[in-house]
């Protein structure tokens, strides 16, 4: 990926940020290969109640034909703007999109999801009834039109503005507490949010090239911003139809972006308040453990012969970063299947932690 040499290639196509006055919202949308889902995503957005927004597609050099879908848009829609740029990842291509964007608030929406109408309409009345730098919102998870699960990060609306309360919030994005049985029951996800724009730039925030953008992202935002309105309603339709991800597939990269991640997220503990270090750092230890417990499931379900699987997992358990948290992870808190794949790891036993992925595959867990 040369996501240097994409942003000097950025070209743009629709209206000029001088043919218009600058939009209260602008929704950054990247655009890679998902061209049988991109209408139905520009078409939620084009038809929100909130009409003040621009949308900024942005081709991540795209060899299908999501450029065309959008530039037939572009043509009847002036609110719509194309970007292209050479392939660069989400990440950067989002970047692009912040760089280009004109609103006060920006979002962002994946390409193969859907928004309901009236998202926009309630998170702006909410940022600016509470004059706040954030709104955080709920998604659903949907798979063939059917919700798979609902995620919030609140079920009655708040507002934060004390440091400990924005504390308590934005910890999540670190990694679940060692009482809970699975991941984060809040959504990651920057898609179900609208920030201010100026808080970003001012801070110099971007997304980070790397797995799991997003809670990067909102851990550096939800830092630097003063006042944070959380809603409990859920406007953000994100689809689960086997698209391709990092997450559900291996190959000799997966290891390597689960390993940057866990180091981005050690690094920001460290920038925490002496007060606020220790309960991140136990979380990014649980991280650390899902994630790789997760990253054994893929190797185990991988077209890898048996042997290599066993030096991958071997491998695996014997890095520096998983050491780390096993050392400081309160494995007693755990819930008991996760305490067996904990001991399997701790005793570097790449058989029983393969068995013990086949089984999780097998009853779904």
């Amino acid at each position: 990926m040369k996501p240097n040499k994409a942003f000097s290639q950025e070209v743009e196509s629709g209206k000029r940020e001088d043919e218009r006055s600058s939009p209260e919202i602008s929704v950054i949308v990247p655009m890679y290969k998902t061209e049988l889902f991109l209408e139905k995503c520009i078409e939620s957005l084009r038809s929100q109640t909130f009409r003040d927004v621009e949308i900024l597609l942005i081709n991540d050099g795209s060899p299908d034909h999501c450029r065309d879908i959008g530039e037939r848009y572009c043509r009847t829609d002036p609110r719509i703007r194309i970007v292209d740029r050479e392939n660069g990842g989400l990440g950067p291509a989002r970047n692009t999109g912040l760089d280009r964007a004109q609103g006060r608030y920006v979002g962002f929406v994946d390409s193969d999801d859907w928004v309901d109408e009236d998202m926009l309409e309630r998170m702006f009345q909410a940022v600016v009834k509470y004059e706040a730098d954030i709104c955080f919102s709920g998604l659903r998870l949907v798979s063939n039109g059917n919700t798979l699960l609902e995620k919030r990060h609140s079920e009655e609306e708040k507002v934060l503005e004390t440091k400990e309360d924005i504390f308590n919030f934005r910890k999540s994005f670190y990694g679940a507490s060692p009482s809970r049985a699975k991941e984060e029951a809040a959504p990651m996800s920057v898609c179900c949010a609208i920030y201010k724009r100026s808080l970003i730039d001012d801070e110099g925030i971007r997304f980070p090239n790397i797995q799991s953008e997003d809670m990067l992202f909102n851990t550096d935002v939800c830092c630097a911003a003063k006042k944070i309105v959380v809603l409990p309603d859920i406007f953000y339709n994100y689809r689960k139809d086997g698209q391709a991800s990092l997450t559900n597939g291996f190959t000799k990269e997966t290891i390597a972006a689960f390993l940057n991640l866990f180091d981005a997220l050690s690094i920001r503990v460290k920038k925490e308040e002496a007060e606020m270090r220790g309960e991140c750092q136990t979380r990014v230890s649980r991280q650390i453990l899902d994630g790789t417990r997760g990253l054994v499931k893929l190797i185990a379900s991988s077209s890898e012969p048996k042997d290599r699987k066993l030096a991958i997992v071997k491998e695996l358990s014997s890095n520096s970063r998983v050491a780390g948290a096993l050392r400081r992870y309160p494995w007693w808190k755990l819930p008991l299947a996760q305490q067996a794949f904990f001991w399997s790891l701790k005793t570097q036993s790449p058989r029983t932690m393969l068995f013990l992925a086949d089984l999780r595959s097998h009853f779904g867990k």
